[in-house]
């Protein structure tokens, strides 16, 4: 491992990238970046510029692959896992271009920087738990939405949980952005969530239906009376009763009392829904009023 260095505050801001296992892209900003106050500068005999060094790369493929042999597709040229893992990046202000940083903007940088360090001190012990299994979908929903900056704290999550990458600012891990993370966190809900739905499509092969939220019957943790008539979500439905059951509300276009348990997915760009059903309301009575409205519907159908 590169030592850790020491920056001239006047001079250069450095972030450290350690590169795990398998990294495919890496991800840093240098608005997470704020001054140390050890005064010593990174000297040129010290690092090398990411480019050149992936030039230096390229030509050692290059001379590799002129020694394999034929057919070429017999052999591959690698890199060690363990070297990878033990590489270090270094992103580092150029002194003669820091000089024409304004106070008002050096005063900005050190802002938005003391801001992300407290994120990710609060986000941390949310990705302990998520990892451990420790935390439901209701519990972290309310976690994200309750922060000043919900959009920021919910994309730095992401960015703790799926990115392949880890910023790290003097002794402090930040979480990088999450803009070019791909994946998502999904959660079951603890709470089981009593609603009544519209089903707006049925797929038989799946059995699972598309249903639009159009009332609370109690208060829910994930859910607010804004995604009423508005949000709808995949819902599975295992037992064939209920399946039929949900078919002929969807016919008659009456909506139903269910019972759900939620999964929640939380992604960069924001959240998705998904439903396991549980049981339908009083399904007994529902399939009596299915089958009355059923047969009116069919006895005037040709008068």
């Amino acid at each position: 491992m590169c030592p850790k260095p020491d920056i001239d505050p006047q001079k250069n801001h450095v972030s450290m990238i350690s590169v795990p296992k398998h990294t495919k892209k890496l991800v840093t900003d240098s608005d997470m970046i704020e001054q140390k106050t050890s005064p010593k500068v990174i000297t040129n005999s010290e690092v090398v510029r990411l480019k050149d060094a992936v030039e230096s790369l390229i030509a050692a493929e290059r001379t590799l692959r002129d020694l394999s042999s034929h057919p070429r597709d017999m052999s591959a040229v690698v890199v060690s896992a363990e070297s990878l893992r033990k590489l270090d990046l270094m992103l580092v202000r150029i002194p003669s271009r820091q000089k024409n940083l304004g106070d008002d903007e050096l005063s900005k940088i050190k802002e938005e920087a003391a801001i992300s360090v407290e994120l990710s001190k609060k986000i941390k012990p949310l990705v302990k738990r998520i990892s451990s299994e420790e935390i439901s979908a209701d519990e972290l929903y309310q976690a994200i939405t309750n922060d000043p900056n919900p959009d920021l704290a919910r994309r730095l999550l992401v960015g703790a949980t799926k990115s392949q990458s880890t910023v790290i600012y003097d002794d402090d891990i930040l979480i990088p952005s999450a803009e070019e993370v791909v994946g998502k966190i999904t959660l079951p809900s603890k709470q089981v969530h009593h609603m009544k739905i519209k089903v707006m499509q049925l797929d038989c092969e799946r059995q699972t239906v598309v249903g639009k939220l159009m009332q609370l019957n109690e208060s829910s943790s994930i859910f607010s009376p804004a995604d009423l008539g508005i949000r709808s979500f995949p819902v599975r439905v295992p037992d064939n009763n209920n399946f039929f059951l949900l078919s002929q509300a969807s016919a008659l276009g009456s909506p139903v009392d269910v019972a759900l348990v939620i999964e929640l997915s939380v992604a960069y760009r924001g959240y998705s829904y998904s439903g396991n059903l549980i049981s339908i309301k009083d399904a007994p009575k529902l399939a009596l009023k299915l089958q009355s409205s059923m047969n009116e519907r069919t006895n005037t159908l040709f008068n």
